[in-house]
């Protein structure tokens, strides 16, 4: 297998760790042949065996609750994260998909090598129908990740897609007056990424949307707070008026998610670069949909930094970093649920490309592999 080139930025010498970065591009087989390749069972779309590979895909990324918890240190010293690109310029009559990886360690060998065995992971783990092809020099790792891209943003060009918030008043008078915070996930929509392909490929401007995951646990503190939280809405669930009841269940149900055992949670963000149509594309693609058979999960927000932000955002896409900017006004517990979820959840907006076997609609969306190159490994 190639090596990926390592992007090993300097952060100083006052920092405690360093990070080494890779990216590849993603390959796939052609679409048609994609589905043909799925399960034909029970009736199922074969769109959804193949989205269910992909959540295979970060299942497995994550190391498990207790092992992680065993080493306190995981998260800090690794910290390894995973990025998934599309990317358009204009002219180009394709969409780049690209895969960033990074992992951090004492000093640059330990980064190199922690990178090297994440970079190892994702590619052996990549679901089937897909390949990575790794960048072998900076020229590469500069053009596919989308650098001159990033460089250009201004505070008018970038925002944030993140998971809606409602604060839901305590309707019922035979209980103290309270609000409390219900953090709805994103919607699952097996199509809905096509719309934000479809506007990347219409609008006249560099575009990039960038969805960063990291495998992360709940720390203990946090778990115990929430586990309060939640024995209180339990308690009045069963007392209070049905208006106010079926608000209460929908917070237990989902509060339940970081409660039970071995969660497996992923800490994932979404930024958007380019004109407000592509980040109102990703919002209607993370948002609930008006079929009657889906729940109903509220709108995704779209947030702009502030000018004073713009550096931390910027670098969280240069590094690969989740520093959190322009929060809302929710207790520190709930604003940092609010961007864990499971890989159900991540799966929403960390989706690998897939588009209909006849594609009527003039998008091209990354490389195709050869049907008669079809490598287990990229």
């Amino acid at each position: 297998m190639v090596q990926p080139y390592l992007h090993l930025p300097d952060p100083g010498p006052t920092a405690p760790e360093r990070h080494a970065l890779f990216v590849a591009r993603i390959a796939h087989w052609p679409f048609a042949d994609l589905l043909r390749a799925a399960w034909d069972d029970w009736g199922n779309p074969p769109q959804l065996h193949i989205l269910a590979r992909q959540l295979h895909f970060l299942n497995a990324l994550h190391p498990g609750q207790t092992a992680s918890r065993e080493r306190p240190s995981w998260e800090i010293d690794r910290r390894h994260t995973v990025e998934l690109r599309y990317l358009r310029r204009p002219g180009e009559a394709v969409i780049e998909c690209a895969l960033l990886g990074k992992a951090c360690g004492p000093d640059v060998e330990s980064a190199r090598a922690n990178a090297l065995e994440w970079w190892h992971a994702l590619a052996d783990l990549f679901p089937t129908g897909y390949a990575l092809i790794p960048a072998e020099d900076p020229e590469q790792f500069s053009k596919w990740s989308g650098e001159d891209i990033i460089v250009k943003v201004n505070a008018s060009t970038v925002a944030e897609i993140r998971r809606p918030v409602e604060m839901v008043l305590w309707t019922d008078n035979r209980l103290p007056s309270r609000h409390f915070p219900l953090i709805h996930p994103f919607a699952f929509q097996p199509e809905g990424w096509e719309a934000v392909w479809a506007a990347q490929m219409r609008v006249n401007a560099p575009t990039l949307t960038a969805v960063s995951l990291r495998p992360v646990t709940l720390p203990v503190t946090d778990e115990l707070a929430l586990a309060e939280v939640f024995d209180d809405i339990l308690i009045n669930l069963v007392r209070s008026r049905p208006s106010l009841f079926l608000r209460l269940r929908e917070a237990a149900n989902y509060y339940h998610l970081y409660l039970r055992p071995q969660p497996g949670l992923y800490v994932v963000r979404v930024h958007v670069i380019g004109p407000p149509a592509v980040r109102l594309a990703v919002r209607g693609a993370l948002s609930a949909p008006v079929w009657p058979h889906h729940p109903f999960t509220g709108q995704a927000d779209v947030t702009a930094p502030p000018p004073d932000e713009l550096a931390t955002v910027l670098n969280n896409l240069a590094w690969l970093e989740q520093t959190p900017w322009e929060g809302s006004n929710l207790p520190p517990l709930f604003e940092g649920l609010r961007y864990r979820v499971d890989a159900a959840n991540a799966l929403c907006a960390f989706r690998l490309p897939l588009l209909a076997a006849r594609d009527m609609s003039g998008i091209k969306l990354g490389q195709e592999i050869p049907p008669d190159v079809r490598p287990l490994q990229s």
